[in-house]
Protein backbone atom coordinates (compact mmCIF):
# COMPACT_ATOMS: atom_id res chain seq x y z
CA UNK A 1 0.00 0.00 0.00
CA UNK A 2 1.37 3.35 -0.93
CA UNK A 3 2.36 5.75 1.65
CA UNK A 4 -0.16 8.53 0.87
CA UNK A 5 -2.89 5.57 1.09
CA UNK A 6 -1.49 4.72 4.81
CA UNK A 7 -2.08 7.99 5.43
CA UNK A 8 -5.39 8.80 4.47
CA UNK A 9 -6.42 5.51 6.26
CA UNK A 10 -4.91 7.52 9.60
CA UNK A 11 -6.73 10.84 8.48
CA UNK A 12 -9.83 8.82 8.83
CA UNK A 13 -9.31 6.81 11.48
CA UNK A 14 -8.45 10.09 13.54
CA UNK A 15 -11.49 11.90 12.27
CA UNK A 16 -13.75 8.91 13.52
CA UNK A 17 -12.42 8.56 16.85
CA UNK A 18 -12.39 12.72 17.12
CA UNK A 19 -16.06 12.69 15.94
CA UNK A 20 -18.43 14.21 18.14
CA UNK A 21 -15.83 16.40 20.35
CA UNK A 22 -15.50 19.70 18.73
CA UNK A 23 -12.15 20.70 20.03
CA UNK A 24 -10.47 17.41 19.47
CA UNK A 25 -11.82 17.57 15.66
CA UNK A 26 -10.49 20.86 15.29
CA UNK A 27 -6.92 19.50 16.74
CA UNK A 28 -7.00 16.34 14.66
CA UNK A 29 -7.56 18.38 11.40
CA UNK A 30 -5.27 21.18 12.25
CA UNK A 31 -2.33 18.40 12.65
CA UNK A 32 -3.57 16.77 9.65
CA UNK A 33 -3.18 20.28 7.81
CA UNK A 34 0.37 20.74 9.11
CA UNK A 35 1.15 16.95 8.57
CA UNK A 36 4.79 16.99 10.05
CA UNK A 37 3.93 16.53 13.70
CA UNK A 38 1.47 13.94 12.76
CA UNK A 39 3.55 11.94 11.14
CA UNK A 40 6.70 12.30 14.08
CA UNK A 41 3.72 11.32 16.50
CA UNK A 42 3.01 8.49 14.71
CA UNK A 43 6.86 7.53 14.32
CA UNK A 44 7.04 7.25 17.56
CA UNK A 45 3.88 5.56 18.69
CA UNK A 46 1.87 8.89 20.72
CA UNK A 47 -1.27 7.15 18.41
CA UNK A 48 -2.87 4.30 19.07
CA UNK A 49 -4.57 2.92 16.06
CA UNK A 50 -6.87 0.12 15.36
CA UNK A 51 -8.57 -1.74 12.72
CA UNK A 52 -9.59 -5.06 14.86
CA UNK A 53 -13.37 -6.15 14.57
CA UNK A 54 -13.56 -7.05 17.66
CA UNK A 55 -12.71 -3.03 18.93
CA UNK A 56 -14.38 -1.85 15.93
CA UNK A 57 -17.38 -4.26 14.70
CA UNK A 58 -17.14 -6.21 11.93
CA UNK A 59 -17.53 -3.02 9.41
CA UNK A 60 -17.03 0.14 11.39
CA UNK A 61 -13.53 1.95 10.42
CA UNK A 62 -10.53 1.64 11.90
CA UNK A 63 -10.08 4.05 15.05
CA UNK A 64 -6.83 6.34 15.96
CA UNK A 65 -6.12 8.06 19.26
CA UNK A 66 -4.15 10.86 20.44
CA UNK A 67 -3.50 10.89 24.29
CA UNK A 68 -2.85 14.96 24.23
CA UNK A 69 -1.77 15.07 27.72
CA UNK A 70 0.83 12.89 27.19
CA UNK A 71 2.01 14.37 23.86
CA UNK A 72 1.87 17.57 26.10
CA UNK A 73 4.37 16.34 28.71
CA UNK A 74 7.08 14.80 26.33
CA UNK A 75 10.36 16.84 25.75
CA UNK A 76 10.82 17.24 22.48
CA UNK A 77 13.82 18.94 20.78
CA UNK A 78 12.06 21.06 18.13
CA UNK A 79 11.99 24.77 18.26
CA UNK A 80 9.83 26.97 20.49
CA UNK A 81 7.45 27.54 16.74
CA UNK A 82 7.03 24.04 15.90
CA UNK A 83 6.55 23.24 19.59
CA UNK A 84 3.99 26.01 20.42
CA UNK A 85 1.99 24.68 17.61
CA UNK A 86 1.91 20.99 18.86
CA UNK A 87 1.13 22.64 22.38
CA UNK A 88 -2.27 24.34 21.25
CA UNK A 89 -3.23 21.41 19.47
CA UNK A 90 -2.94 19.51 22.39
CA UNK A 91 -4.44 22.49 23.79
CA UNK A 92 -7.74 22.68 21.71
CA UNK A 93 -7.96 18.47 21.69
CA UNK A 94 -8.21 18.18 25.49
CA UNK A 95 -9.60 20.37 28.64
CA UNK A 96 -6.28 18.51 30.53
CA UNK A 97 -3.83 20.61 28.33
CA UNK A 98 -3.47 24.19 29.57
CA UNK A 99 -1.12 26.68 27.57
CA UNK A 100 -1.44 30.13 27.24
CA UNK A 101 -2.43 31.23 23.74
CA UNK A 102 -0.40 34.72 24.45
CA UNK A 103 2.61 32.70 24.59
CA UNK A 104 1.98 30.06 22.12
CA UNK A 105 1.77 32.81 19.61
CA UNK A 106 4.04 34.61 20.09
CA UNK A 107 6.40 31.90 19.35
CA UNK A 108 4.98 30.86 16.56
CA UNK A 109 5.76 31.95 12.65
CA UNK A 110 2.86 33.26 10.77
CA UNK A 111 2.47 29.81 8.72
CA UNK A 112 2.14 28.33 12.21
CA UNK A 113 -0.05 30.94 13.03
CA UNK A 114 -2.31 30.42 10.67
CA UNK A 115 -2.75 27.17 11.62
CA UNK A 116 -3.59 27.47 14.62
CA UNK A 117 -6.13 30.70 13.96
CA UNK A 118 -7.34 27.92 11.59
CA UNK A 119 -8.29 25.50 14.32
CA UNK A 120 -9.44 27.63 16.48
CA UNK A 121 -11.70 29.31 14.65
CA UNK A 122 -13.24 25.79 13.14
CA UNK A 123 -14.39 24.91 16.68
CA UNK A 124 -17.36 26.96 16.31
CA UNK A 125 -17.69 26.26 12.24
CA UNK A 126 -17.68 22.24 13.02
Amino acid sequence: MAKSENLERLHQALRAWADGDLGCMAAVEMLIKEQWWLRRLWQMDLIDYTDDPDLVGPDGPPLAGIDWLKVSKKRWPQSGGELALLMTACSIGSSQVKVSLCDVFTSMDSHNSGLAIDGIKAIKEL
